[in-house]
């Protein structure tokens, strides 16, 4: 609803200018002719959809969430463990040079 002047928006019912928990109800005034303009707007048609979307991207949320921890687990098996590995075996050939390599070859 749009009106001019003020006057005709208190004629209405006030019930039905004010928000419920069925009805969202915004008013605005504009600084051009001194219109304000008056939306009442059914909650149910407003959120309408939001309820199935919501599900939607937190199960995409949880998938992609699943698939970053399976990459960082393969990354750290393929790439940090044989690194650690690799400096562990270097720092037993520093301590034992004899030794380290031994235990290298019957391992």
């Amino acid at each position: 609803m749009a009106v001019c002047g003020g006057d005709d928006i208190e004629k209405m019912e006030p019930k039905l200018l004010q928000a419920t928990a069925d009805y969202l109800v915004e008013r605005r005034s504009l600084s051009i002719g001194g219109w304000q303009l008056v939306s009442r707007v059914p909650r149910n048609e407003l959120y309408h959809g939001v309820d199935g979307s919501l599900g939607f991207y937190m199960g995409a949320y949880m998938l992609a969430l699943a698939l970053l921890l399976c990459m960082v687990l393969f990354c750290y098996r393929r790439l940090v463990l044989p690194i650690r590995n690799m400096d562990s075996f270097v720092r037993k050939v520093q301590k034992e040079p004899g030794g380290a390599y031994a235990d290298w070859q019957a391992g």
